[in-house]
């Protein structure tokens, strides 16, 4: 699933959240979230870190 379909999924009230990596240690940010997830109106519900693989 994308990460567009995931947000589609709970802004159409199938799922009631979505749990999307905002950034990861590899690959840094991701630039299509941060373009989907203003134009969902979805809030950020919470944010959590974990540690890298590589650490």
């Amino acid at each position: 699933m994308s990460f567009e379909q995931a947000l589609d999924v709970v802004t159409l009230g199938t799922a009631d959240v979505a749990v999307i990596p905002v950034d990861n240690s590899t690959a840094g940010r991701d630039a299509d979230l941060h373009h989907l997830l203003p134009e969902s109106g979805l809030p950020i519900a919470a944010s959590t870190s974990s540690p890298s693989a590589s650490t």
